[in-house]
């Protein structure tokens, strides 16, 4: 069993610790890592070569499927993307038994890369973005609670009574960077340059500082992750209610304009009616799921 386990350890530092990986960059790297594992290195001097063919596969596994997690910063890192997925394999190595795990450092990563940073400031917005959508789609799904109607209110008795499902397969960005423009200009690009296998970020649209939420989710209908630009006080409507899932409509539109001074003096039916109109179109959207029986808070004892 001894030898069984230090096998195992072996293979295990050579294919996914950092010093484990240079080893396999050439034989004389092979031989000098050999020669450093006192206790194994004759049973595995000859193994160069078959390691290096597994670490070839798990290079181009992990390179095509950030590839296709991250088309967009594909797209601008072009020539320079194989070999920072392969600087980003040997830093930050798979743990999780969940293949797409191997993916929730990049943002970071990219965000550390000062050349590429410079040129394209919104570059770790852009990859967060990206890896968000693999989060949403990757999601258990979503179980209802109990009593729930696929519906948005339609009156303002409505409100009173029901409290809003939302869909939790999803996730609320806030960006700098006006990312929805940065990928239609790239899917222009895309189309524009749709013969090359590496199309290239030829856009010169000024990318300006510009405050941009978007709610990332997968859609109901497709279970594909779609993405959503909110307004700030429709942000603050969802963030108030998913803190209280419980709470009435009625309730977090109350608390809502408790919280913003500019909505003091709007009159609670026209702050209903304008709920209304927003629960209706997240609903259409597939951000609000439905409805379910709000839970009672306020019992006035009789007498």
């Amino acid at each position: 069993m001894s030898r069984l386990e230090n096998t195992q350890q072996f293979l295990s530092h050579a294919l996914w610790a950092d010093t484990g990986h240079q080893a396999l960059d050439s034989i004389e790297n092979w031989e000098s890592f050999i020669k450093a594992q006192e206790k194994s290195r004759a049973p595995y001097r000859k193994l160069h070569q078959p390691f290096s063919l597994y670490a070839e596969l798990l290079q181009n596994t992990v390179y095509e499927t950030l590839s296709s997690f991250f088309p967009y910063c594909k797209q601008l890192l072009n020539e320079d993307w194989f070999s920072l997925c392969e600087a980003y394999r040997r830093q930050y190595p798979n743990k999780s038994y969940q293949l797409f795990r191997c993916a929730e450092n990049v943002p970071a990563f990219l965000g550390e890369q000062s050349n590429w940073v410079e040129r394209y400031p919104f570059l770790e917005d852009l990859a967060r973005y990206e890896w968000i959508e693999v989060q949403v789609e990757n999601e258990r799904e979503q179980i209802l609670p109990k009593h729930t109607i696929p519906f948005a209110p339609d009156s303002p008795e409505q409100l009173q009574t029901l409290a809003p499902v939302w869909n939790t397969a999803s996730e609320l960005q806030t960006s700098w960077y006006p990312i929805p423009r940065i990928i239609e200009a790239m899917q222009k690009d895309g189309a524009a340059n749709k013969d090359s296998n590496n199309p290239k970020w030829t856009n010169t649209m000024a990318i300006d500082y510009h405050l941009t939420l978007l709610f990332i989710f997968r859609d109901p209908w497709s279970h594909r992750a779609r993405f959503f630009e909110l307004n700030s006080l429709t942000a603050q409507l969802i963030q108030l209610s998913l803190i209280n899932p419980k709470e009435s409509y009625e309730s977090i539109l109350k608390e809502l304009q408790s919280s913003i001074p500019e909505l003091a003096a709007i009159s609670l039916e026209t702050l209903l009616n304008e709920g209304l109109s927003i629960f209706k179109q997240l609903h259409t959207e597939g951000i609000l799921l439905g409805s379910c029986p709000s839970e009672i808070t306020d019992i006035t004892p009789h007498e």
